[in-house]
């Protein structure tokens, strides 16, 4: 409920800042140039957790992991081109996201559960976008991009025999190349701003945990298909 009201809270906000934006509109003539409020979160996720320490330590068998908290907040600036297509480049920024697994097992045979490991994720994206205009309210889009995703990791913790283990690791900041695939549905609130309702496959990279006492870690490889609302203004 909490996660579903903060995300109706974060759609009337963007649809207030449209409104206000058409109010203070000095000229009716249509600029190329737009601006865009971003929200997403995600649905479902493809999550690859593999860890490079030696010994009996090892992870060898992760079991459940999945991408959990992946709540992001953004802004763009874009440019509409001919033919249709539009390009923008945009900030985002996730607020709490884990990876979160059920349990592993290590190479030395003990059995641990619940296992959260914690992250902070900014990603920079270019994007470029052919939009059809569908009827006077509506319009169609596809999208694809490319940037680099930032990501910095927290201590995690995990659970053994009923106890858990807090404050494991050290924090690792890691650089990726991150891609984006997406449709989107636009409808027209006013002359100079529209509502965009989009679903987008995202390749963010990886995040990594570095042991307490050595180079080496756990690393995960975050992918999401996300849904979200984008409100879209012209500048």
């Amino acid at each position: 409920m909490k996660r579903l009201a903060l995300i109706v809270s974060a759609v009337a906000t963007l649809i207030s800042t449209s409104v206000w934006a058409e109010e203070n509109k000095e000229t009716s003539e249509k600029s190329d140039w737009f601006g865009e409020l971003r929200v997403s979160h995600e649905f479902s996720d493809s999550i690859s957790v593999s860890d490079s320490t030696t010994g009996n330590d090892k992870a060898d068998t992760i079991r459940g992991a999945e991408l959990t908290n992946a709540t992001s907040f953004g802004v763009g600036i874009g440019k509409r081109l001919d033919n249709n297509l539009f390009v923008s480049f945009g900030v985002e920024r996730f607020g709490s996201p884990k990876v979160k697994a059920t349990g592993f097992t290590t190479v030395g045979g003990t059995v641990y559960t619940t296992t959260t490991l914690p992250f902070e994720m900014t990603n920079y994206m270019f994007e470029v976008g052919l939009n059809n205009q569908i009827s006077e309210s509506f319009d169609f889009r596809l999208f694809g991009g490319v940037g680099l995703a930032s990501t910095k990791s927290k201590k995690w913790s995990t659970t053994l025999s009923g106890t858990v283990a807090n404050n494991l690791g050290r924090s690792t900041s890691k650089s990726n190349t991150s891609t984006r695939v997406g449709l989107g549905v636009g409808y027209k609130l006013s002359e100079g701003a529209k509502l965009v309702t989009v679903v987008q496959y995202s390749n963010y990279g990886e995040a990594f945990w570095k042991n307490s006492d050595n180079n080496n870690g756990i690393t995960a490889k975050i992918k999401s298909v996300e849904a979200g609302v984008r409100l879209v203004f012209d500048l």
